[in-house]
């Protein structure tokens, strides 16, 4: 599952680096977390389904016209609430996107409500 949702962030990526504003994608339906995730945090102007599995995806580009998401890395450590709480410490200008029980929260939400889970992006 966590191959999946690097698949959709690696075309988000790409496509924002070649300052593309819309994208089509193939999607399944529990790859949709990403894309509402990406925009509650305001990454992406948001989404629309095109058919039953593709989605038009309406991409930002900051006003400088370089990409949102600079020096990202994916990654695939599970961390307790405890660790992550130390890693956001020492690591302050990163946001991590964590995955648990297939949803998707950002180190806030994590520390909000207690949770541990799955790293797999940092931006």
């Amino acid at each position: 599952m966590i191959r999946k949702k690097k698949d959709i962030l690696s075309k988000i990526l790409i496509a924002q680096q070649t300052h593309k504003n819309l994208i089509k994608v193939q999607l399944q339906k529990q790859q949709i977390g990403i894309l509402q995730f990406l925009w509650k945090e305001g990454y992406i102007y948001g989404y629309k389904k095109s058919n039953k599995f593709s989605y038009f995806i309406f991409l930002k580009q900051n006003t400088k016209s370089k990409v949102l998401f600079k020096n990202t890395k994916f990654k695939n450590q599970v961390f307790d609430k405890s660790e992550l709480c130390s890693l956001v410490m020492r690591e302050k200008n990163y946001v991590y996107i964590l995955s648990i029980n297939n949803q998707i929260f950002s180190q806030k939400d994590c520390k909000k409500f207690g949770l541990g889970g799955r790293l797999f992006f940092q931006v």
